[in-house]
């Protein structure tokens, strides 16, 4: 299936939640938005990876993952967040870049989340359906919004549940109940 095709069969009723949609359609719509976020994603990723080794080579980052400074003997949170400062400023005045990719992407990318956000509930809800499952499931990944501890390890684990339910064959189609 190509991308378009994947793209417009995900949009294709993407406020409506009734009906049903087949397990290839729902996985080839969700595969191609996160694969697209991704690629979004990737300059700001590539740089921030450039950074971070940047920050490895320093020696003061070595010194403190070596022991060789007395974590006890220095306020650490402090220390650290100096380091990152002083770094950041080192590492935007040794070379010479262009940030302008990765900040069009993490634009685009942060964009494109929000305008799948509703077609891919909306999807969800249909591949349910079809699955035989209830559509509240759709509502499991909305636990990592509560304000408890350790409710965010539930809600993922909702979510892996949520997503094993999806990948279940279709089930034949049930009459209305009036």
């Amino acid at each position: 299936m190509n991308v378009f095709k994947a793209l417009a069969e995900g949009f294709r009723g993407y406020v409506c939640f009734r009906g049903r949609m087949t397990r290839a359609s729902f996985w080839n719509f969700v595969i191609t938005t996160h694969l697209l976020i991704f690629l979004l994603l990737l300059p700001a990723f590539v740089e921030f990876m450039k950074f971070y080794r940047f920050m490895l080579e320093d020696s003061r980052i070595l010194d403190l993952l070596t022991a060789r400074v007395n974590p006890a003997s220095i306020d650490l949170e402090e220390y650290l967040v100096q380091i990152v400062q002083e770094l950041g400023a080192e590492y935007l005045a040794a070379e010479n870049h262009d940030f302008t990719w990765p900040i069009v992407g993490l634009v685009a990318a942060c964009v494109m989340g929000v305008v799948v956000l509703l077609p891919t509930i909306s999807a969800t809800v249909r591949r349910l359906r079809d699955a035989g499952q209830s559509v509240w499931w759709v509502l499991a990944p909305l636990a990592a919004l509560l304000p408890v501890p350790f409710v965010g390890v539930v809600a993922q684990l909702l979510t892996l549940v949520t997503l094993a339910l999806c990948c279940m064959a279709s089930k034949p189609e049930l009459p209305d109940i009036p």
